[in-house]
């Protein structure tokens, strides 16, 4: 399986953590912001199930930091850090919002 496959693995189950631990609303999107660390330690091979495992490191306003861990029989195959980021215009984030100017433009 290609590396790339494995982080993207890891970062879609970041983001399934993050969304439902913090229940985000519908329309929520995320985005991949840096991977930190992140090392490909074996081949996995076709046919191979992939456990991937997440923890949150620390959740930082519009960011959080995850560890991530992609195990095959028992043998972690990748591990390292991502940051993923709430998109702009996702219902939760309101740092790039303009205040409400009560009708007024």
């Amino acid at each position: 399986m290609p590396a790339v496959l494995l982080t993207e693995c890891a970062a879609q189950a970041a983001g399934t953590a993050w969304m439902y631990g913090s229940h985000c609303e519908p329309g929520t999107f995320l985005f991949l912001a840096s991977i930190d660390r992140f090392r490909i330690r074996n081949v996995v091979a076709p046919g191979a199930t992939v456990r991937t495992e997440v923890e949150m490191m620390r959740e930082m306003g519009t960011l959080a930091q995850f560890s991530v861990r992609c195990v095959v029989d028992e043998m972690v195959v990748a591990e390292g850090h991502l940051t993923l980021s709430l998109g702009v215009d996702s219902p939760q984030n309101t740092s790039n919002k303009p205040p409400d100017r009560g009708g007024q433009s």
